[in-house]
């Protein structure tokens, strides 16, 4: 279907197909045979989202498709949006809980997929409409998740023991036997996972400023329950959250946002499987958005956290033991970047910083480990170099 379109004013326009039923594209066009000025394709789930610069007056062509199907479909078209930065955030994958692209079927694989309960989401996008793509775009927030779409990787972090949940009903096989229950897979060297869960974001140099906010998507098995994410500082400040998730079968509501968290809802309700380890087709899951943010951190009084790099989020302490706690995405937005040059963080880059990296590089405290590798060597001090020279 192709629409016509001229804009009223000069400005960003939003074109979305995000509350339709079919899997679509949409594109934009200067004009009737004209350059195409931007495309997608699931930019929200397997419908579409893109943003693009428009003149005032100007008039613009709007195509949208069904991909490999016909259907009904909802267009919108919003003026002058606010433009946002979206940055995936890489969490420190523990565990393979999500059935991916030739991962059904094959429940004692060495290296494939496993449930953290009796279920698991579908990511792959042949399953069918309501299937966790990899780029999803909230539609109550609007902030766009990156969800791990490769098989055979770790692509949640997971809290608690598989072998212990749902009151040890789904324990590993000690060898292949062909059931749903699959055997413990050779990138799990531990089923307990109940310790904090922790990835390091140093590197990632992200700042909070004033509008940054943080948004999770996660679920909890087993009539669901709370646990923790505890924000770190590079100043030895820290923020502890409580995030709340209804049992995951099904359409159900989160509890309401606990303090400091500005809010917490039903992302929507996705494609699962029906059995343990098997990963077949054959149930419905819901999925939680959270969303954390200087403004809710301040307001909760947290701290006032504007102008402070965040170090590492840890997730920790479930309420419901015999539950899984499944963390899928994370992403910043509208962060600021650090200015890694400013070693000693008083807002100069000078010979200080110099001074002050060698100090630490000597005495081989954890400061010298610059690059965030797991060791002090010279390669920290060519890449501390590189940013003293670069600035800010």
């Amino acid at each position: 279907m192709w629409y016509a379109y001229t804009a009223t004013s000069t400005g960003t326009v939003q074109v979305s197909t995000c509350e339709s039923s079919i899997d679509t594209t949409v594109s934009v066009y200067a004009s009737c045979g004209g350059a195409e000025i931007a495309c997608n394709d699931n930019g929200c789930g397997l419908q579409s989202f893109l943003t693009f610069n428009a003149t005032g007056g100007q008039s613009y062509r709007v195509r949208v498709a069904g991909v490999g199907t016909t259907g009904n479909f909802r267009v919108s078209i919003v003026e002058n949006v606010t433009a946002h930065d979206d940055a995936s955030i890489a969490l420190n994958w523990n565990f393979n809980g999500m059935v991916h692209d030739g991962e059904s079927g094959v429940p004692d694989a060495p290296n494939g997929y496993r449930a953290v309960s009796d279920r698991g989401l579908l990511v792959s996008a042949s399953v069918g409409d309501s299937v966790l793509a990899g780029t999803l775009r909230s539609e109550t927030t609007g902030i766009v998740y990156e969800v791990v779409g490769e098989a055979g990787v770790l692509d949640i972090v997971h809290i608690g023991d598989r072998n212990t949940v749902d009151n040890f009903n789904h324990t590993f096989d000690e060898f292949e036997n062909g059931d749903e229950i699959g055997i413990q897979p050779t990138w799990l060297p531990n089923s307990d996972q109940t310790a904090p869960q922790i990835t390091d974001l140093t590197s990632a140099g992200v700042v909070f400023g004033a509008d940054t906010k943080l948004g999770l998507l996660f679920q909890v098995s087993n009539g669901g329950g709370f646990f923790l994410a505890t924000l770190r500082f590079d100043d030895g400040t820290s923020a502890q959250l409580g995030l709340d998730g209804p049992d995951w079968f099904f359409d159900q509501v989160p509890g309401p946002a606990a303090n400091g968290v500005e809010s917490q809802a039903q992302l929507g309700v996705y494609a699962g499987t029906q059995d343990v380890d098997f990963g077949n087709n054959g149930a419905s899951l819901n999925v939680v958005e959270a969303v954390i943010s200087t403004a809710s951190l301040f307001a909760g009084g947290l701290g006032d956290f504007t102008g402070k790099q965040l170090t590492s989020i840890e997730f920790s302490d479930r309420s419901n033991t015999v539950a899984g706690y499944a963390v899928i995405a994370a992403t910043v937005r509208d962060g600021e970047a650090a200015c890694r040059g400013d070693f000693n963080g008083d807002g100069f880059v000078n010979s200080q910083d110099f001074f002050d990296f060698l100090n630490a590089f000597f005495a081989l405290t954890p400061e010298g480990d610059f690059n965030d590798d797991g060791f002090i060597n010279s390669q920290d001090f060519f890449d501390f170099l590189a940013a003293l020279f670069t600035g800010c």
